[in-house]
């Protein structure tokens, strides 16, 4: 059918934009002088953006764990090269948050594109609500220097919450009943 011809298509273009992407970084990093490795860095950062906001909307493996998985496998790896850098908290002040915000993001729509059941993904946005509190109190207890994204994430975590709740309550309770064992 067209439909799958086009998701194929978009998916192929996707991938040869990302492969293309990286191999640049690694063809500029080379030819300025010599190998500095920060290219190795932007390419893994492409395979972990190709891996969580993009080829979910593809597949058809469990969304929401993928999301997830996804989002804390790029904040552990931003974490890591924040502190084998010299700790300066970026990380956990703007990498995580934003990892939040977009897994969110990629679940809302990829429900929508995918016609993915909200109440498959309400359980994984609560995780990532929770997980951006986790660093909000962080930024309290002042282990890294900036909460203001946190706070911006957890207002739209709520709203997405909200508009889970508002306009799905029975589907979403009978879910969280299921997951949670309540």
């Amino acid at each position: 059918t067209p439909a799958i011809g086009r998701k194929i298509s978009a998916k192929k273009i996707l991938r040869f934009v990302f492969l293309v992407s990286g191999f640049l970084c690694l063809f500029i990093d080379w030819f300025t002088g010599h190998f500095h490795g920060w290219s190795v860095i932007a390419c893994i950062g492409l395979f972990l953006s190709w891996a969580v906001c993009v080829k979910p909307i593809f597949d058809r493996r469990p969304l929401g764990i993928y999301i997830l998985y996804g989002v804390l496998l790029i904040s552990a790896f931003l974490f890591v090269i924040d502190w084998r850098t010299g700790y300066l908290g970026w990380s956990l002040s703007y990498v995580g948050p934003a990892a939040v915000a977009g897994g969110i993001t990629v679940l809302m729509f990829s429900a929508l594109i995918r016609k993915v059941r909200w109440n498959e993904i309400g359980v994984y946005i609560i995780t990532l609500a929770i997980l951006n509190v986790v660093l909000l109190i962080l930024g309290l207890l002042d282990l890294h220097p900036y909460n203001g994204l946190c706070v911006i994430v957890a207002a739209y975590s709520l709203l997405c919450l909200f508009a889970l709740r508002y306009f799905l309550n029975r589907y979403l309770k009978a879910e969280l009943n299921r997951r949670l064992h309540l």
